[in-house]
């Protein structure tokens, strides 16, 4: 099995998603045939960094920062090497240099792990298997960006949810799905859902080995789900006033 994991070299999640990604890597070494780091703007970063503090969004602002020295020495290009897993370094998953490389490689599986990217039909097509995506909310109720956020805040299920890829935004079949404790200090929420993200996807990725298909149980159909993204500052203070720790 051929197995291409993709990921941003910069995340607002703790340790940087290090702990994940490393850990996903190391136990499931033999079917990862390579890796595209995402770049994203560490300037843009910086900028928003007075932002998030203003905002108060203390914990955030500063789990970024520390975060941002580990993209900037490119700590996840140097743990691939030393392993000797194949990389490469793009601005985007559907850039030509990246589709190039990917078809040279002929995945059978490509897995989307913290990469913020809408994958176009040049790079769907690719793997035998298809494209997956780890979503950090309970498809198929919870759709968009930091959906676990709003999720805590409301006191509803929270969690992450591992589906196929297609060309809509959060749809294709649900492939696994679990629920974190409704933690609202969000950066602390986030280092628990890692404990069991990790694990999730090594044993989803075992799985797709032994049966060599993707296959879903639970359908991702939702005429009304709640659709969400990047809170302006009036929702921050909004999540915030609901007791939400960022």
């Amino acid at each position: 099995m051929k197995i291409i994991l993709v990921t941003s070299d910069l995340t607002y999640a703790p340790e940087n998603y290090k702990d994940v990604f490393e850990f996903v890597v190391r136990n499931s070494r033999q079917h990862i045939a390579g890796v595209v780091l995402v770049r994203i703007n560490k300037f843009g970063v910086l900028a928003k960094l007075p932002y998030l503090y203003f905002a108060g969004c203390k914990n955030i602002a500063n789990t970024l920062a520390r975060n941002f020295s580990d993209a900037l020495f490119g700590q996840k290009k140097i743990f691939l090497k030393n392993l000797e897993i194949p990389s490469i370094s793009v601005k985007s998953i559907n850039d030509q240099k990246a589709i190039l490389w990917l078809q040279t490689l002929k995945p059978d599986l490509i897995l989307n792990m913290r990469a913020r990217c809408i994958y176009k039909d040049a790079v769907l097509k690719i793997p035998h298997l298809g494209c997956a995506n780890v979503h950090h909310g309970i498809l198929p109720h919870q759709k968009g960006l930091f959906c676990d956020l709003y999720a805590l805040a409301d006191n509803r299920a929270a969690g992450f949810t591992i589906h196929q890829m297609t060309n809509y935004i959060d749809q294709g079949q649900i492939l696994y799905r679990e629920e974190v404790n409704k933690n609202k200090n969000y950066i602390d929420y986030l280092a628990e859902v890692a404990l069991k993200e990790k694990v999730a996807i090594v044993n989803f990725i075992e799985r797709i080995v032994r049966g060599n298909i993707l296959s879903g149980v639970i359908s991702n159909s939702d005429q009304r789900p709640a659709v969400t993204t990047t809170p302006n500052f009036r929702k921050i203070k909004e999540l915030q006033h609901k007791g939400i720790i960022l």
